[in-house]
């Protein structure tokens, strides 16, 4: 690989041109701060919606659980009254 040569032209006042490169780096290191916080973000949102996900998965077997149960009392019901003795006239 060739070694390149770069040479610039500075017309004017040395510490003007420096003080523009200052602000164009800080312009940039402002949106490279702004990328850094919409990527966390972003992170934050996907983390939030994973933890809803689970959420709505336990209330989702919590229900199942529920359900279970009363089909099993119901169950446990009829048994019951099945061997009850008849009644007395």
């Amino acid at each position: 690989m060739k070694a390149v040569e770069i040479e610039f032209l500075m017309k004017g006042n040395l510490k003007q041109g420096l003080r523009e490169v200052g602000g164009e780096a800080d312009v940039l290191d402002s949106r490279l701060r702004g990328l850094r916080n919409t990527v966390g973000g972003i992170f934050a949102v996907d983390k939030s919606a994973e933890y809803i996900k689970k959420i709505v998965d336990v209330r989702g077997e919590i229900e199942s659980l529920q359900i279970s149960f009363v089909r099993q009392r119901e169950t446990n019901c009829l048994e019951t009254s099945r061997n009850l003795p008849p009644a007395l006239p």
